[in-house]
């Protein structure tokens, strides 16, 4: 009893033998002690014990105590494994959950600046054109024109680095209406230029007091954006179609502001209807697209809950393919009047989306 208790002084037994808790690891180990319990019992109560019976007994107890410490031996290198296994594993695991949010925090940072520079692609080239007409003009002072040319000049080197950027300068003889807006004013400039050098019929069609609609309804900023990316997708749509054209309508009266972009481009594919404001789509992913542009669509078209009308003419019925149009009306509708109603009708699973048959 001494040498047992002085055994679980030992460092390594003083807490006693955890991993015999383990399920399955007390069975052999209980069937070889009760083994040498019995031996030892037979060698202490049995006093005239044959010499070849003895030295059977002391064989076994030895055999067995030897098998006893390979057992334990056995036991303790694979629970130091397992706790080193686990140690790793959970290293591993708290280094792939660092590395995720470290993934996420750099996409999210990604989406982000993805979002400024697809605005930047063309509200600078927009700006930068703005400045160059207004220094054209001839009517400022000698400091505001050498201000004005090092702002244009600034203007100039950042629009180089974007797509979009304007290589010529077209007069065209069809001035556009202005809105009083000078985000708008430009952006529609910029655009112009743009359909002029894709030989694209631009036309443009103010109702309305737009200033007003800019203060009470939706901002110019957003106003600006959602334009600039109806109309660069538009002008992506119509890209070597025989019929160019492109009409942009803006109108604002005491009773709805309606955005409408009509084109004679390619009809959208069935699947963006039902992906649209949900998953990014683009048209045009080997030429630098990212989706980016409807994605942002549908995030002001529900920030202000204006309603999204969708028509598509039916081949040969009218100059245009498709109509789209935002009635800022606090109803956040998404109505879409087509010819191909059957066809969507077959991917149709939005509870939000509205599909009516056109004429």
């Amino acid at each position: 009893m001494l040498l047992i208790f002085l055994l679980f002084k030992i460092k390594r037994l003083r807490r006693g033998m955890p991993f015999l808790y383990q399920i399955g690891s007390s069975a052999t180990g209980f069937i070889l002690s009760c083994f040498i319990l019995l031996i030892v019992t037979i060698i202490s109560f049995y006093d005239s014990i044959p010499d070849m019976q003895f030295l059977f007994l002391l064989i076994a107890l030895f055999l067995i105590g030897l098998l006893l410490y390979c057992w334990w031996r056995f036991r303790i290198t694979r629970d130091y494994r397992e706790k080193l296994r686990q140690a790793e594993l959970k290293a591993l695991q708290n280094e792939l959950i660092e590395k995720d949010n470290r993934i996420r925090k750099l996409e999210e940072n990604n989406d982000a600046l993805a979002k400024i520079i697809h605005k930047d692609n063309k509200l600078i080239p927009a700006m930068e054109l703005a400045v160059c007409e207004y220094l054209e003009a001839g009517t400022t002072d000698g400091d505001t024109r050498k201000k004005g040319e090092q702002l244009a000049s600034g203007l100039k080197t950042m629009a180089q680095d974007r797509k979009g950027t304007l290589n010529s300068y077209r007069h065209d003889e069809h001035a556009l209406p202005v809105t009083g807006v000078c985000v708008l004013d430009a952006l529609f400039t910029y655009m112009q230029q743009r359909a002029l050098a894709q030989n694209i019929n631009f036309s443009m069609h103010i109702t309305g007091n737009i200033v007003k609609m800019t203060e009470d309804i939706i901002s110019g900023e957003d106003l600006s954006h959602l334009l600039a990316d109806l109309l660069e997708n538009a002008m992506i749509a119509i890209g070597d179609n025989e019929v160019r054209s492109l009409s942009v309508c803006l109108c604002h009266d005491e009773d709805t502001s309606t955005l409408e972009i009509s084109d004679s481009g390619n009809a959208f594919d069935v699947q963006l209807f039902e992906d649209f404001g949900q998953t990014r789509h683009t048209t045009h992913k080997d030429s630098g697209g990212s989706g980016i542009g409807l994605m942002d669509i549908w995030k002001i078209k529900k920030q202000y809950r204006a309603s999204r009308h969708i028509i598509e003419y039916a081949p040969g019925t009218s100059t245009f393919t498709k109509k789209i149009s935002l009635v800022f009306d606090r109803k956040n509708h998404y109505l879409i009047q087509t010819y191909r109603r059957n066809e969507i009708e077959r991917v149709h699973m939005r509870n939000d989306m509205f599909v009516l048959q056109s004429d």
